[in-house]
């Protein structure tokens, strides 16, 4: 599926956007330690795909079936702990968005994302 049409953006793609941006947004407005939680979840999201497939590139080469398969596992743990900790649920969340782009190879969206996660993963550096 590509998301995009040379005239016109695709109306999945703009609510998928719309949405990333809206939940940054918020976090924008967010307090501290809002920001530091969400951006810590997103480091160790990071981490276990590491783990899993060595690095980013690891995990685009392989099968979409189980790119889809690990992005279904995210999903479940998102949904987990938005009842449990909504905040790492959220940081999760934006994770899973993020290789959401990186599936669809969709640079824009990409380069977008990458550069809103890697402020809250700065932020999300926990130090001791």
């Amino acid at each position: 599926m590509s998301w995009f049409n040379r005239n016109n953006e695709d109306p999945d793609r703009r609510v998928f956007r719309e949405e990333f941006n809206e939940a940054v947004q918020a976090l924008n407005k967010a307090d501290k330690i809002t920001r530091m939680a969400v951006g810590h979840s997103i480091n160790m999201a990071n981490t276990v795909l590491f783990q899993n497939f060595g690095d980013i590139e690891g995990f685009k080469k392989i099968p979409k079936t189980e790119q889809m398969a690990y992005l279904n596992k995210l999903h479940g743990l998102e949904e987990k702990l938005q009842k449990e900790d909504p905040v790492t649920g959220l940081g999760i969340g934006l994770f899973k968005m993020w290789l959401t782009t990186v599936m669809e190879n969709d640079k824009e969206l990409i380069t977008q994302f990458s550069n809103d996660l890697a402020t809250l993963s700065s932020e999300g550096d926990l130090p001791f």
